[in-house]
């Protein structure tokens, strides 16, 4: 078992009141579901502490509106308890358009089955798998990519002033 606080949304007390954000204990994912209610498990307090065994899921929902109302975005975050911890696992940016949880349901619902799923890729895989696409798009070697980004990475680092040290 593991006593771990759960995150804070973040919010200041107006936008609190106006949108919806939730913390949810996750048991299961229903695949079968396209809405919120896809997502099965126990409703949490944001910075509750709680006693849970280690591998609990949750998963955190946060809407963002404007002035008016309208959902400007939603933030939505899939957490689990690993070695006494709390740690984010996932996390989508969406742009507040209708049909949030099937954007997400299907990884969700993949990380929480186990280990029968490949893992995500790591930030070295990803940035290596977007080395070469961009190389394949451009129709140049993987090496005049890195040449490219290399480039701009010292002009930027030039620009700003910064030292080399």
């Amino acid at each position: 078992m593991a006593i771990v606080e759960l995150p804070d949304h973040g919010l200041s007390a107006g936008k609190a009141a106006r949108g919806k954000h939730w913390i949810k204990q996750l048991d299961r994912v229903n695949r079968t579901v396209q809405t919120g209610y896809a997502f099965e498990g126990t409703f949490k307090k944001w910075n509750e502490t709680v006693e849970v065994p280690e591998g609990t899921w949750f998963l955190t929902f946060i809407e963002d509106l404007t002035g008016s109302g309208r959902v400007r975005d939603q933030t939505v975050a899939l957490w689990r308890v690993q070695n006494g911890e709390l740690t984010a696992d996932l996390r989508w940016e969406l742009d507040g358009s209708p049909g949030w949880a099937l954007k997400v349901r299907d990884p969700i619902a993949d990380r929480l089955e186990g280990d029968d799923h490949p893992e995500l890729p790591s930030v070295a895989d990803a940035f290596e798998a977007w080395v070469s696409d961009e190389a394949t798009r451009r129709g140049v070697s993987s090496g005049a990519i890195l040449d490219d980004l290399m480039k701009a990475i010292f002009s930027s680092h030039a620009e700003s002033g910064l030292s080399g040290t």
